[in-house]
């Protein structure tokens, strides 16, 4: 029976079995298989493999295992496949603006591509113009501001104006500045053009700081106070030199100095005790008077004022003090803590003592100058 194949399989009837010593093989069966095979061969022809090793080989190149056509093998024959890219088009394929998705026209882009040309060329045509005035202006050749339009503010302040001032312009601070130098006429000029002409500052207008006057009034707030001050000083320190140092002989008495410094204190209300009919004050704390600037000739205070002995005192020696024949008359011994005074205290009692620097300076000694000290001190002493 002839094959049923390619429009049918073929089956045991077109195709008969054959079983080993029970069939008896008869033509039907050979030609059957002959027939379906030439079949086979016609219908998928000679070298169906290609340049394959298989006919399976060659058709996985083309079609996969759904069926479906591979890309790779449209690529190949120069088809597309999708998506389309910008490389698979062609410069002159000519698609037309409408088949594509653009957000804008060309032609909206190229009206606002001119608006903007406009535009810019407008922008530069005002730039040249401001920089011609801006050079003219940094060279200082015309477009000067108005003093009056220039804000001021102070350094590393971000509110406007400038310390001292309430000005908030140039204008108004070169007006504040000239009335603070010349005066309006409600406040002193600080250059008062009425002065004679080398002079142009009063000294009553001229401050001066009096914390570390020695001489001068420590309150003195200006020049003016503070020469007031040593013009009084100087009337009774030139008296005292003239009456010590240029009579026309020898004093007949050298009375001690009590009159202090009082910007020159070297010991500020320190508790000391001293005792009936002696000259010897003992002050605590006291390691050594020399480290705290202390010396012969200093003045010694008592400074309560319901002490018998309340006053000021120079001082004769000051401790320590081993060997007392090295001054005038006799001393007892001094220790680091006690001083002598030219003066012999009334009671006995404990108090608050200051020390301060003497007045005047003291001089140099003369030579062969000969003097007679008061009894009223320690001892009764002539110096030669």
């Amino acid at each position: 029976m002839a094959t049923k194949y390619p429009s049918g399989i073929d089956n045991d009837v077109t195709i008969p079995s054959v079983n080993d010593n029970i069939t008896e093989i008869g033509e039907s069966s050979i030609n059957g298989l002959k027939d379906a095979v030439i079949v086979l061969e016609k219908t998928i022809g000679t070298n169906p493999q290609g340049n394959t090793a298989s006919l399976k080989a060659r058709v996985n190149g083309v079609i996969d295992e759904n069926g479906n056509i591979r890309s790779t093998a449209l690529s190949s024959m120069g088809l597309v496949t999708l998506p389309i890219t910008d490389a698979q088009v062609g410069n002159t394929a000519g698609i037309k603006e409408s088949k594509l998705s653009l957000e804008f026209s060309t032609a909206s882009l190229k009206n606002s591509l001119n608006s903007v040309s406009a535009s810019l060329a407008s922008v530069q045509s005002g730039l040249g113009a401001s920089g011609n005035s801006f050079n003219k202006h940094i060279y200082g050749v015309d477009y000067f501001h108005d003093g009056y339009d220039i804000l001021i503010n102070g350094e590393g302040e971000t509110q406007v104006g400038i310390a001292g001032l309430n000005a908030t312009t140039v204008g108004d601070a070169l007006n504040q500045i000239g009335t603070s130098i010349f005066g309006d006429g409600t406040r002193p000029p600080h250059i008062d053009f009425s002065l004679p002409v080398a002079v142009k500052h009063r000294a009553s207008e001229v401050s001066v700081d009096a914390s570390n006057f020695e001489i001068m009034d420590r309150s003195s707030e200006n020049v003016q106070e503070a020469l007031e001050s040593l013009d009084q000083a100087q009337g009774s320190f030139v008296a005292g030199h003239l009456d010590t140092f240029h009579a026309n002989g020898i004093l007949r008495e050298i009375r001690s100095g009590s009159s202090y410094n009082a910007n020159q204190q070297k010991i500020d209300s320190s508790s000391a005790s001293y005792t009936v009919e002696q000259s010897i004050v003992t002050i605590s704390g006291v390691t050594s008077f020399s480290d705290l600037g202390v010396e012969t000739g200093d003045i010694l205070v008592v400074g309560d004022s319901d002490a018998l002995d309340y006053g000021s005192y120079q001082i004769r020696a000051v401790g320590p003090l081993t060997n007392a024949t090295d001054t005038l008359g006799s001393l007892p011994t001094l220790t680091a803590s006690q001083l002598a005074v030219f003066h012999v205290f009334q009671e006995t009692t404990s108090g608050t003592v200051s020390i301060y620097k003497p007045e005047t300076t003291s001089s140099e000694l003369a030579p062969l100058a000969c003097s007679i000290r008061h009894n009223e001190t320690v001892v009764d002493t002539i110096s030669v």
